[in-house]
């Protein structure tokens, strides 16, 4: 792990830029966020979102208010946040090729093809990524290893789902705004979302509702889940559709921010 630039305070805030590399082929960036003088361990926070590493900071956004940057005490669950930006997302968003610009052209889609065809699809990709971001969030001296939360928004809650399913130290999920069972994509056709959401034959074998009913030991906190045109579902029908998932929370139609905050700062 390298840092990209000096360390800077930010009011009550330590904000790191950093670079992961696992290996010299990979180069993760990242925010690494902690209080600049509590340095006591909390609870970790390892948070993926397909808009990037600062698009739930910026501008005090949700999780900048989860952090208490202009607050000098720190809270026992306040946490230690790493964003990460994975395979695909924010920093590392695939550049625009000279095909694109004919209308039918998406760089996107092509890399997703390929990457299938050569058995390594992007979301695996991802969740390998986001593994190297838990190593390092939990080589933290101020993070309490016995309190660990994954999260993240839209593709990147489906991400954080799968690092909670490789992951046992992941204590605490949460999936804001994400697809609410890939069996939405074969029931009304075209999908909105990105074609780097595909996971080759994941019907054959399990959906996300069943994921989350497997994670037993975890609690999963599923916010505003959308369907395959990225329309919100109604309460009822997300609480039927996860409804053998025990160890979840289903909030639909929410303020997807106030609740992401919510369950950070539930107790433990």
């Amino acid at each position: 792990v390298s840092l990209r630039s000096n360390p800077r305070r930010v009011w009550h805030a330590l904000v790191e830029e950093i670079d992961i590399q696992p290996n010299s082929e990979i180069h993760l960036p990242g925010l690494m966020i902690t209080h600049a003088e509590d340095k006591s361990p909390n609870p970790g926070m390892l948070w993926i979102d397909e808009y990037g590493k600062w698009s739930a900071l910026r501008h005090d956004s949700f999780l900048c208010q989860a952090l208490r940057i202009f607050n000098d005490d720190c809270l026992p669950e306040q946490p230690r946040i790493l964003s990460l930006d994975v395979s695909g997302f924010g920093s590392l968003t695939p550049e625009p090729t000279a095909y694109d610009l004919a209308g039918w052209n998406d760089i996107e889609r092509i890399l997703t093809y390929l990457s299938i065809a050569n058995s390594k699809p992007i979301m695996g990709l991802r969740v390998r990524d986001a593994l190297c971001g838990l190593d390092y969030l939990t080589s933290r001296s101020e993070v309490d290893n016995n309190k660990i939360i994954v999260g993240g928004r839209g593709i990147g809650a489906i991400v954080a789902l799968h690092v909670a399913c490789l992951r046992e130290d992941v204590r605490r999920v949460i999936c804001m705004d994400m697809l609410s069972h890939y069996g939405a994509m074969t029931e009304k056709f075209p999908f909105s979302w990105n074609q780097s959401i595909i996971i080759p034959n994941i019907l054959k074998h399990y959906d996300l509702p069943e994921l989350i009913s497997s994670l037993t030991n975890t609690s999963v906190f599923v916010i505003n889940p959308l369907d395959a045109q990225k329309s919100l579902l109604t309460q009822e029908y997300a609480d039927d559709l996860y409804e053998t998932a025990d160890n979840a929370i289903i909030k639909c139609n929410v303020d997807g921010g106030s609740a992401v905050i919510s369950a950070i700062y539930v107790k433990w």
